[in-house]
């Protein structure tokens, strides 16, 4: 057998050899404890920075339209808006390391469940992230198997959460981009550079609330995959299917020439 032994089979089509090396299954939930608790925190940073924009949208808007804004005021909101985006960083940057971790966890335990599902190697699961353009589509495609790989009873669940956090994801990643790139543009007058100030902030504030709504989503994905897998496991191996009956021979074997000794229509020998 492959690798020393036989494989647990989990309603996987069977085939000669796995494609990645052997995998082996390992709890995920404390990872994805974690990971929730992170995503949490995500939530409620995304949640500080939507109104530390708020609040400095207005400040703009009141200069806009010639209001009077003390110095006090716009220092006030410059420095909460700062501080949110900091917060952010941290919440961001501590809740992705963790989040892979997690990530390449289950994708190693779906190979457990369907090793020949799984289209990409496991490196992928860590370094689909990493890796500039890629990293727009690698992840998702490898959820999905880990999805399909995951399902209980091999039953067929949609991907509808799953592809509106991704959706929703990069969504975000856009407008950050776009707005950080406004924000930087450089501008002759004073009108101008208000008004890429204003669009800038604007498109943080609707990446804010559009990430508070994709780590809600991610929660659900990170808790249901978990669960469907500790369950699948739980579970154990489906039995073997068992092969096909031989057909009955109805003709000698190996086939023997014609006129070979013992075949119909051969002469017995001479006495």
């Amino acid at each position: 057998m492959p690798h020393g032994g036989p494989q647990p089979y989990y309603g996987a089509p069977l085939q000669p050899y796995p494609p990645h090396g052997p995998a082996h299954f390992a709890d995920p939930q404390g990872l994805a404890t974690a990971v929730t608790v992170l995503l949490g925190v995500c939530i409620a940073a995304w949640t500080v920075a939507v109104l530390a924009g708020g609040q400095l949208y207005g400040l703009l808007l009141d200069v806009e339209q010639g209001r009077f804004v003390s110095s006090s005021e716009a220092d006030s909101a410059d420095s909460f808006y700062t501080m949110s985006g900091i917060l952010q960083a941290l919440a961001m940057l501590a809740t992705a390391v963790v989040f892979i971790m997690w990530f390449y966890r289950v994708r190693v335990n779906a190979e457990v469940f369907d090793p020949y599902g799984q289209r990409m190697k496991r490196g992928w699961a860590v370094g689909g992230w990493l890796v500039p353009i890629v990293n727009f589509w690698f992840p998702k495609k490898i959820a999905n198997d880990i999805w399909r790989a995951s399902a209980p009873g091999g039953e067929r669940q949609g991907t509808g959460v799953l592809t509106a956090w991704w959706v929703l994801w990069l969504i975000t990643a856009f407008l950050d981009r776009a707005s950080f790139r406004t924000m930087n543009r450089e501008e002759a007058s004073f009108a101008e550079e208000l008004s890429n100030m204003q669009q800038s902030v604007s498109m943080t504030l609707v990446s804010d609330l559009l990430g508070i709504v994709a780590a809600v989503l991610a929660i659900i994905v990170v808790r249901r995959l978990t669960q469907w897998q500790l369950m699948k496991y739980a579970q154990g191996p489906m039995p073997m299917p068992k092969a096909a009956p031989y057909p009955p021979v109805t003709a000698p074997w190996p086939p023997q020439a014609p006129g070979a000794p013992g075949t119909p229509g051969t002469p017995p020998p001479p006495m």
